[in-house]
This record gives C-alpha cells, structure tokens and sequence, in this order.
C-alpha cells in the first residue's frame, strides 16, 4: 500500500465537481502509481501503453515519462452496459503490431472487473504479451478476484465494495461513515456526474 494513500483518497473525494482541482489532483496520483511502476518493474523493454479512453488518459504522461525506454502507445475504448453492466468495445487503436513483453493497461476504476477483462482479452488476442500489468487508483473486492490469475494490479486503494448499480463504494479514509462513488472518467473530462 502507498504511504501517501489516504491523502490522495480524500484530495479526490474532495475534488468533485472542481474540473481543475480534479485533473490536478488525477495528474499527482498517476505520477505516484507511475513512480510505484518502475520501483516494481525498472526495466520494461517492448512494452505497450493502453489507457483505456476516457479516464485512463489521466495517466499516460505520467507513464510516458517514466517508463523506460519509451511504450508504444495505444488505445481502446469500452462502454459499461447500465443494465446489464456488459462492457462493449466501442474502439481500438491497434491492428497488426507486433507482439509486447509487457502491456500496461491504464483504468482508474476497476469496479465489476468486467471492462478489464474484455480488454485484457482483447490485448492478449493482438499482442500476446507475458505480462500485463493494470494501474488504477480503486479497485473493488469483486475485480480483483477477477482478473487476479490474468494481470498484476498496481492501485492507489483495493477491497472496495460495489452498489446496486455496480459503482465502487470509496468511504471517507478520514471519516469512514461518509462513503461516496465517483465516476472517473465523467470528473476527468468535466462531463455528467451520476
């Protein structure tokens, strides 16, 4: 677990609805994970960089900087089913790339577990990768168990539960009656808020 975790949990909670306190605050926390990925991984040679659109894209210069010598770079976008909580795949940017040694996948809410798994598929079906490595900032109990035996994750917080409607439940780490959700992606790019 990051030092700094509780810090960063309550600078984000404290963010919403504040675009640019928000994208401040996604910056930091993506140079503190970046900085935790080559403590753990110093030397990525052929590697490829996924944020996964939208909220992944907080990351990528962090990880741009630091990881060395320098990813490739690609894309997929996925939309999450209200209903059914079903990813689909709405977009990727790769065809015929060679194969990578390790695939960086950058999604800042790792809820069902269900979004990643498609996309881990989906890599692994291009660029058959030996290793992939998810970084997020929280992740559920439910996401972890599963895609646990498909990737390593690297997160800000973990063990999280979910709501009826598959959000991941953040409580307060100063006040831990107060437990809130937060959509990344829709705080990220200033969009609507559930």
């Amino acid at each position: 677990m990051l030092k700094c975790r509780d810090y960063y949990v309550k600078e984000l909670l404290d963010a919403k609805g504040n675009l640019p306190y928000f994208r401040d605050v996604a910056h930091r926390v993506g140079g503190v994970l970046s900085l935790k990925y080559v403590e753990e991984y110093p030397h990525s040679h052929n590697t490829v960089l996924i944020p996964v659109l939208r909220a992944g894209s907080a990351f990528e210069k962090s990880f741009l900087k630091r990881v060395f010598p320098s990813p490739r770079l690609c894309y997929i976008a996925t939309k999450r089913d209200c209903q059914t909580l079903k990813p689909e795949v709405l977009y990727k940017e790769w065809k015929d790339y060679e194969k990578a040694d390790t695939a960086i996948i950058l999604e800042p809410m790792l809820a069902t577990g269900g979004t990643m798994l498609t996309v881990i598929n989906e890599i692994n079906d291009c660029f058959e990768p030996k290793q992939i490595v998810v970084i997020s900032v929280f992740v559920s109990k439910q996401a972890e168990e599963s895609i646990r035996d498909k990737a390593t994750i690297i997160a800000l917080s973990k063990g999280h539960d979910l709501n009826e409607k598959g959000y991941i439940l953040i409580p307060d780490p100063y006040d831990p009656k107060k437990v809130t959700t937060l959509d990344f992606g829709d705080q990220y790019c200033g969009t609507r808020s559930h």
